[in-house]
């Protein structure tokens, strides 16, 4: 059960599905299949790409990430930029990135290192996602066994650490996939408190049944979906913590910063 404040809700262990639409492609990790991990990526702009990515009909548990990606002047715009960002750390573990909001590329790639293809090649997402990768290297080391109370501390600091490469926003949903099971973290940060960018960088979750849907502003407040939902705004700083196994997707905390 995970507790915000003015609201209580329940998660169940045996259906449910997360669904973060942050608007280039999507990426789906399917549980109720064994643990498969779909990722699609495209230059087509999403609302002229037909997409069809996994069917869903017989998976009673899976996360879906959906990212539509408006580059910024001046940035790549190839397939290696598309989100989701993929790297792995030096001890194995995978991790996908999407990001919406613009952080320090210079800063981040001198952070981690990098050589001038690298550079040119790639976007301020894959740097962040490499610096990601660097901390939990760091935080976690090369060991196996970890609980979701230590992993939590550590997505903690590392989002305090990223905080100084901020720009803009650190809206995030990040897959950390481990040998026998995931975590996925998902939130919303924004520097300045005015109203711009309150109203483009800010995130809502609300409830379809038993899923989750994290949605960006630009979903909820323009294109407004014809669906039966009651959206919450997350709170600036606010990120949410679940683990993934091939039983379960569980809601294990939240993260403020």
């Amino acid at each position: 059960m995970l507790r915000l404040p003015g609201e209580t809700l329940t998660y169940t262990s045996s259906t449910e599905s997360i669904v973060i639409a942050m608007g280039g492609g999507p990426v789906v990790l399917d549980v109720g299949s064994g643990m498969r991990l779909v990722t699609v990526k495209s230059l087509t702009p999403i609302f002229e790409d037909n997409l069809k990515v996994l069917d869903l009909s017989r998976s009673s548990r899976a996360v879906e990430v959906i990212h539509a990606r408006a580059a910024s002047e001046n940035t790549p715009v190839n397939l290696f930029s598309t989100h989701p960002i993929e790297v792995s750390t030096a001890g194995g573990y995978k991790i996908l990135l999407a990001h919406n909001g613009s952080v320090d590329k210079n800063g981040l790639a001198r952070r981690v290192g990098y050589n001038d293809i690298e550079y040119n090649l790639y976007n301020d997402t894959y740097f962040l996602a490499k610096f990601v990768a660097k901390r939990v290297e760091e935080y976690l080391g090369l060991g196996g066994g970890i609980s979701h109370h230590e992993v939590s501390n550590i997505f903690k600091r590392i989002l305090k650490d990223s905080l100084n490469y901020v720009r803009t926003a650190l809206n995030i949903a990040l897959l950390l996939m481990m040998k026998d099971k995931a975590y996925l973290l998902v939130g919303s940060y924004y520097r300045g408190e005015d109203e711009r960018s309150k109203r483009y960088y800010r995130m809502y979750l609300g409830s379809i049944g038993d899923s989750r849907v994290y949605a960006s502003s630009t979903l909820v407040e323009h294109y407004k979906p014809a669906v039966e939902v009651e959206w919450r705004e997350l709170r600036r700083g606010e990120y949410h913590l679940y683990e993934i196994d091939r039983n379960a997707i569980k809601a294990t905390g939240v993260i403020e910063i």
